[in-house]
């Protein structure tokens, strides 16, 4: 009878010693309850877990101790925290395999969550809107609704992300998600040709002090030709002292003719913003040369191409159904050119300056990274590998 009540006591102490130890983050005392008790599935899982919140250094131990619960009834745990540390390190394909394996046995909320970010971050626009949209199927949640609101942008669903993106600025259960939904807005707005109201929203932030509106709205100006006005905007930027971007700040002063409160000499002397300071089309060519003709890891032109001529050719190919973005610093077309590449690639991508045919760069790029949502040397890897095979 003392023997049991003993056990039981001791049993208590433990318990309340483990309870002090995680509430106490004292990896010491959890070391040592860990080897006494090996066979805790629990201890190790919240052990796992403190080592996660202690940073970098732990990772690999941690991810030890989870590996080893994959084979145990804690299992569903595991994959969820190996799925988090993966996406934390930055593994998305990884995490991917996780998430989608705890998926299929267990439905989660935060699992089905990230897989959908992961998605997105993989551009695989479809797959990630169907995660989100099951999500909010179970509970609404205005940041999942955010999230959804820009994958909708991404595929082209303007009207749909607009609704998205004003309901979220609408809520009331989470205020930091405002700014961020009616800053979204804003850029679609712009983006969607509606350039007065993508004004009156980015202006409206900007009094509210959200510091972002003010940059955005220095972008749209300039992008519209309204240089007064961003004149104006980027004063008041370097005023506050904030950062403002350079090009715009070169392109202005090569334009107008105006300094402004910036130590120029300061401003890196890179490629483009040389490029936009002072185009030379000797420079383009001798950048297109160096990178996609003698270069190593990158999309080279066929040896059988005259990068003068088609360098020539190109600027009369672009044409607006060849345009795919329109952003504030360059233009992108895409032109289909049968076996333009090394490797047969067979579209012509080319970057110009703004509203120009002054060509900044152009490479070969494969039809499927066109249409398929992954890394570009991804792509190439495997391209390359299924040519090296035929050409056998």
């Amino acid at each position: 009878m003392d023997k049991e009540i003993y056990l039981k006591k001791d049993k208590k102490e433990n318990y309340l010693r483990r309870i002090v130890a995680f509430k106490n983050k004292d990896e010491k005392v959890i070391r040592r309850l860990q080897r006494k008790n090996p066979n805790d599935l629990n201890l190790k899982f919240e052990f796992a877990k403190l080592l996660l919140s202690k940073g970098e250094e732990y990772y690999d131990e941690a991810e030890k101790l989870l590996i080893d619960l994959l084979q145990t009834r804690n299992k569903r745990y595991a994959m969820l925290e190996l799925g988090k540390l993966e996406y934390k390190k930055e593994n998305l394909k990884e995490a991917r395999t996780y998430f989608e394996k705890l998926l299929s046995i267990w439905e989660d909320a935060y699992a089905r969550l990230e897989l959908g970010k992961i998605e997105y971050d993989l551009e695989n626009f479809e797959k990630a809107k169907f995660n989100f949209e099951k999500v909010l199927k179970e509970k609404y949640d205005p940041l999942v609704l955010f999230q959804l609101a820009r994958t909708e942008k991404k595929l082209g669903n303007f009207p749909q992300a607009r609704i998205y993106f004003k309901a979220v600025s609408k809520t009331i259960l989470d205020e930091d998600i405002k700014p961020a939904a009616l800053l979204e807005l804003g850029k679609l707005e712009a983006e969607d040709g509606n350039i007065n109201e993508a004004r009156k929203i980015l202006k409206d932030l900007a009094s509210n002090n959200e510091p972002y509106a003010n940059k955005l709205l220095i972008m749209l100006e300039y992008k519209n030709g309204n240089y007064l006005e961003t004149i104006k905007l980027i004063n008041e930027e370097l005023k506050n002292n904030e950062v403002v971007d350079e090009k715009i700040i070169l392109e202005l002063s090569k334009k107008l003719n105006i300094f402004f409160n910036v130590d120029y000499d300061a401003i890196p002397m890179t490629y483009i913003n040389k490029q936009v300071l002072d185009y030379d089309e000797y420079t383009a060519l001798y950048h297109i040369i160096d990178r996609h003709i003698n270069g190593i890891d990158s999309f080279n032109f066929n040896k059988k191409i005259d990068i003068y001529e088609l360098f020539q050719e190109t600027k009369t190919m672009l044409a607006r159904e060849n345009k795919v973005k329109n952003l504030v610093f360059n233009d992108i077309y895409v032109i289909p050119y049968q076996s333009i590449g090394q490797y047969e690639e067979e579209y012509l991508k080319v970057v110009t300056l703004p509203n120009s045919k002054n060509i900044i760069t152009m490479y070969p790029m494969f039809t499927e990274y066109l249409a398929e949502n992954e890394d570009m040397f991804e792509i190439k890897k495997k391209l390359v590998k299924r040519f090296r095979k035929n050409s056998k």
